[in-house]
């Protein structure tokens, strides 16, 4: 396997090891990165076990930029907690689809219940758009 075979096989496993020793995403792909500058000049026919050398080099990459972090950081009086992880998928899309199933839900009950002018005024509100009355008539029907 080649050194890009090897490190893309191992990726994973290098970066919970240096997520776990610096509690920040940002950092621990840092340490990834210098992981794999150090790993491109490893002959890895002298290496034995490839997947331990590799986490050796992560972890003392890790151990480094925690000496250095800790030269640069102020004191913090609080707890200190590692930031979270993203494991779910982006919940943008799932307000918006519940953003428009509930103006779907809306417009049907808005058209039974008040005159065609207030709905159309109700609907410029909610920002949706009705070209003309006929075109309103034409969506109260619908619902």
């Amino acid at each position: 396997m080649s050194a890009t075979e090897v490190f893309v096989a191992h990726r994973n496993l290098l970066f919970t090891v240096a997520y776990q020793l610096l509690g920040s995403a940002a950092d621990a792909e840092d340490v990834l990165q210098e992981t794999w500058l150090r790993w491109v000049h490893v002959d890895l026919v002298a290496v034995r076990d490839q997947r331990a050398y590799l986490v050796q080099i992560a972890t003392r990459q890790a151990l480094a930029r925690l000496r250095t972090l800790a030269r640069r950081r102020e004191s913090y009086v609080g707890s200190w907690l590692p930031e979270p992880l993203l494991t779910a998928p982006d919940v943008a899309e799932d307000v918006e689809l519940a953003d428009s199933v509930s103006m779907a839900m809306l417009l049907p009950a808005w058209a039974s219940l008040v005159p065609r002018r207030e709905l159309s005024d109700r609907l410029k509100i909610s920002g949706v758009r009705v070209d003309n009355d006929a075109n309103l008539g034409a969506l109260a029907e619908h619902m």
